[in-house]
């Protein structure tokens, strides 16, 4: 029924309903009122009032100020609710008694890359080369959950790579640079380690993309900077596949969700059956779902 520091389970005995406690290091409560009904007599069974303000004793908003609980579902499972914040305020209790059901977050993402990008030698310019950048991705996610700590996370972001090579040779130097402009739809599932209101988790799946603009550039200027070469290549990839995996923390505000996430992520596009470009490195990345 409810799920928290204190578990509390509905057992109906006959014509009774019994009611057991389980605290979260196992010292177990079962309380049961039995009311004696002979013929104009009747005394009601209050032994469970006791019972159930000395398993409270560690929270004095119950302890001292409860002067009556009646014995009912409804009573007792506000009663354990209470109690559950009372000891563990940063936790989210679970109503057990509810049906479970899909909830569904959607919100914007923000993401701070700082990427190595390894280009190969199966476009033009056909040089390998390898360079170092930071990039700011952006876009939106949706939120699926239907576990109590297990979701799923999808969505579409916008990135774009930018490399930019340069070395010398006999008569100057020789530039060349990349630029990569994609749409990623990461699909990762998301764990939470604690059930608190902050709650660091762990996240990782896969990543697919498309390449909205891609293109690479090579000039060979001279020591009298004179351009002995200038030429722009478009650049085309089939797949564009990878994955991401890391740590995050959680905030719950209410009915929104805030996601801090550092994540290591790999991303291969591919010509062909031949890996052109990779682009590797620690993604810093916050998403609000509401």
């Amino acid at each position: 029924m409810a799920d928290g520091y204190v578990d509390l389970y509905l057992y109906p005995n006959e014509e009774f309903t019994d009611y057991v406690l389980i605290r979260e290091n196992g010292e177990k409560l079962t309380i049961a009122k039995r009311d004696i009904v002979l013929d104009t007599e009747y005394k009601e069974d209050k032994r469970y009032f006791g019972q159930l303000k000395y398993f409270f004793r560690d929270c004095k908003d119950i302890a001292a100020n409860t002067s009556s609980i009646n014995y009912d579902e409804k009573t007792i499972k506000a009663l354990v609710r209470k109690y559950n914040t009372c000891v563990r305020p940063d936790e989210i209790g679970l109503n057990l008694a509810e049906k479970r059901k899909l909830k569904v977050g959607i919100g914007p993402s923000v993401g701070y890359n700082f990427y190595t990008i390894e280009t190969l030698i199966n476009q033009p310019p056909k040089v390998p080369t390898e360079a170092q950048g930071n990039a700011l991705q952006f876009g939106g996610m949706i939120s699926l959950s239907y576990f109590r700590k297990l979701s799923l996370k999808t969505g579409v972001l916008y990135a774009q790579y930018n490399s930019d090579y340069e070395e010398g040779f006999s008569l100057g130097v020789w530039k060349i640079s990349h630029e990569i402009a994609t749409l990623e739809f990461p699909v990762y599932l998301k764990y939470n380690l604690t059930n608190t209101k902050i709650a660091p988790y762990l996240i990782g799946g896969i990543r697919f993309g498309r390449a909205l603009d891609a293109n690479s550039s090579e000039t060979r200027i001279a020591v009298t900077d004179d351009i002995l070469f200038d030429e722009a290549y478009e650049l085309t990839f089939t797949r564009i596949f990878g994955y991401s995996a890391g740590a995050g923390l959680n905030a719950r505000l209410g009915k929104t969700d805030v996601d801090l996430a550092l994540t290591y992520g790999v991303l291969e596009m591919t010509l062909g059956v031949e890996v052109d470009v990779i682009v590797s490195g620690l993604m810093l990345n916050g998403s609000i779902y509401f």
